[in-house]
């Protein structure tokens, strides 16, 4: 409908003519969806969704966009399904997800739903079994559960979007290690088919040889008794005589064409054996008696100074690799992407009113640095060490959770599917670049850069 959701009813919900004439006149077999108090909504209260069931006369149908990212192109939701109840369910005709643009960025999205659907899949209603029998077995176990509760998020006993998030996460991690290369998906667009024919590509001398020219004809409009007189069929001769004189050069033009290419090439030929010969003069002559008194390692630390370094052979390759010793580490080993490292890319990307634990961590800490970055200043008279080692050790606590989201990115860009990390490659490479500048602007605040 018009008004999908509470903000866009007028003057509300309940008082909304539109959708008293929609639960009045609309069939019954005919859904209605409904996207909550908000077009992208934080919560969606049991409470709210009876209000509108009332009026609409139906169970609505939840479309959520609570993981949608296509209205702004810097944003990416990886947090776990939340903010609904699990005693929505029996209460709904059915909830449709809307999630991200990036098809391989929904792995969580979709499990999480599907866990907070198989959380209450016989849709028991809280209310009911509460009302039975006060000693009834679930709603004795309902209320020690709530109890025991020391989180104001977690009060689905049924239901917990963080236990359903690093489930998710510890099923979404085996796919990074399987193979898969990205391929383009061909989506079938609307409207009507056109045909499209392949142009083989054309070299430049067949285009001459291929050229033709075209002469339109536009003759009078005569009336039925007139007939074509003698001057007009000499005029259609004489056209033909010059449409004939002016095809033939073009077998000339390929003639020669084809014997300025051979001249060109020659020329080239020339050219470049003039200079290879010009190049290895100076390497006969001058360097000759040079290099027989030298050894080959000697020979080959002075030709390191020259334009083209000497090529390695295999033996030197063999003999010249690296070696780590006991203490030492390789150079470079590719490590996998481990659950962490997921945790910490759903954190920094969570959901649209909230972010992940970790990312909320890092921005406390930054803005706490820089509020107290005086203490650290170069002109900062009557300093106290206190002060100066707290901020000091947070700076360095805070340069480490900087180095994860750089080792993060590093393991997900070796990921052996290609196909999640295309999709997900441009917002994982901003979050590395906006840590890498904010690191340093901390290293500068700290009088350390």
């Amino acid at each position: 409908p018009t008004e999908y959701c509470g903000t866009f009813c007028y003057p509300n919900v309940a008082q909304s003519p539109y959708l008293r004439t929609v639960g009045e006149k609309l069939l019954l077999a005919i859904d209605v969806l409904w996207t909550g108090p908000k077009v992208v909504s934080k919560d969606i209260s049991v409470e709210s969704i009876e209000e509108v069931s009332k009026i609409i006369r139906r169970a609505p149908i939840i479309w959520d966009n609570i993981h949608a990212n296509d209205y702004d192109q810097k944003r990416l939701f990886l947090g776990p399904y939340k903010g609904r109840s699990t005693e929505l369910i029996p209460r709904l005709k059915g909830v449709l997800t809307n999630p991200n643009c990036e098809f391989e960025a929904n792995f969580v999205a979709i499990h999480t739903l599907a866990t907070w659907y198989k959380s209450n899949m016989n849709g028991v209603r809280k209310d009911v079994v509460m009302t039975d029998t006060e000693d009834s077995t679930v709603s004795i176990q309902i209320k020690l559960e709530n109890e025991g509760s020391d989180e104001d998020i977690e009060t689905d006993v049924l239901y917990s979007p963080q236990m359903a998030l690093k489930l998710s996460l510890t099923e979404w991690l085996q796919e990074f290690a399987v193979p898969h290369q990205y391929s383009s998906r061909q989506v079938a667009h609307s409207g009507a088919k056109t045909s499209v024919i392949d142009v083989p590509l054309i070299a430049p001398s067949s285009l001459n040889s291929t050229t033709v020219v075209t002469t339109v004809y536009q003759e009078p409009i005569m009336s039925q008794g007139d007939a074509p007189n003698s001057e007009s069929q000499t005029l259609v001769k004489e056209e033909e005589e010059k449409k004939q004189l002016d095809e033939e050069p073009m077998d000339m033009v390929v003639e020669k064409q084809e014997d300025a290419d051979k001249n060109i090439n020659q020329i080239l030929t020339d050219i470049s054996e003039a200079k290879m010969s010009e190049e290895l003069k100076p390497m006969d002559t001058d360097k000759e008696s040079i290099a027989e008194s030298k050894s080959p390692e000697m020979s080959m630390q002075e030709d390191c100074g020259s334009d083209i370094a000497p090529m390695q052979t295999d033996e030197q390759i063999n003999k010249e690799q690296f070696v780590p010793g006991p203490h030492e580490k390789p150079l470079y080993t590719i490590e996998p992407v481990a659950l962490e490292d997921l945790q910490l890319l759903a954190d920094l990307f969570y959901l649209p009113y909230e972010h992940g634990p970790k990312g909320a961590q890092m921005l406390r800490e930054f803005q706490w640095l820089r509020a107290n970055s005086s203490v650290v200043s170069v002109n900062c008279k009557g300093k106290d060490s206190e002060k100066i080692e707290e901020w000091q050790a947070r700076a360095a606590k805070f340069e480490e959770m900087c180095s994860l989201v750089m080792g993060m990115f590093t393991r997900l860009s070796n990921c052996a599917n290609r196909t999640i990390l295309y999709d997900m490659y441009s917002y994982v490479w901003d979050i590395k670049s906006i840590m890498s500048m904010v690191k340093s602007f901390v290293q500068w605040l700290g009088c350390r850069s």
